[in-house]
């Protein structure tokens, strides 16, 4: 049977039309899928940005290296266990504090995140008790030089009780974690967020940046 060619015009049309309506249903679902991608982003960028202001203010038990009136800021989450956390005690730190935390120019809070360990809570009760009673420099040594992990050794060598102290560990964790610290070392300089070891080399240019900023916008404004 033939078909007339008035039917094969109108199928021809119907067919172009569908064509038309896939390709403008598929623009349209990818139009839709940027958008909500970049919705979900702005709202994700928001809540860190919400979560790194909070965190970036530093709390009264902080434990806090240098005097707390210096211009520069660095906030520090470390592990025990973080190889790389090790390997910035060991080397990056000793430049940091004799260039800049000595010199009343650079204020060094250390934050300690929650592993699977259980030892690890009780190493950091015992960070926190080194700090508050003016000991902590020992404390560092004594796990990062002489890698002492016992907690009832390091109690015992610092003079120190764990039922001295209440620490949120799980708190500090799940504020970090919602400000994109996802994982150690991480570091806040003046509020910005640098995720991962870093070598002296950037520290040293961020501060340098930041004193430079600080002395221009100090300056009296020059009247016309």
């Amino acid at each position: 049977m033939k078909i007339k060619p008035w039917i094969l015009a109108i199928l021809q049309i119907q067919i172009l039309i569908l064509i038309a309506l896939a390709i403008f249903g598929i623009n349209r679902l990818d139009e839709i899928s940027e958008k909500l991608f970049n919705t979900n982003k702005l709202l994700y960028s928001q809540r860190i940005d919400s979560g790194l202001q909070k965190i970036s203010q530093l709390a009264a038990n902080d434990i806090t290296l240098g005097n707390k009136d210096a211009p520069i800021s660095i906030i520090m989450y470390s592990k025990f266990d973080c190889p790389y956390c090790h390997e910035f005690f060991t080397s990056t730190f000793h430049e940091l504090d004799s260039l800049y935390i000595q010199k009343n120019v650079l204020k060094f809070t250390i934050r300690f995140l929650s592993s699977s360990k259980s030892e690890d809570e009780s190493l950091i009760k015992l960070a926190y008790l080194s700090h508050e009673q003016g000991n902590f420099n020992n404390f560092l040594k004594l796990v990062i030089t002489d890698r002492l992990f016992s907690a009832g050794e390091l109690a015992d060598r610092l003079h120190l009780k764990l039922d001295e102290t209440e620490i949120n560990i799980s708190q500090t964790s799940k504020e970090a974690l919602a400000a994109g610290v996802h994982r150690t070392p991480s570091f806040i300089i003046n509020g910005e967020l640098f995720v991962g070891n870093r070598k002296m080399k950037l520290f040293d240019r961020k501060i340098k940046e930041l004193l430079n900023h600080s002395n221009k916008s100090a300056r009296p404004a020059i009247l016309q």
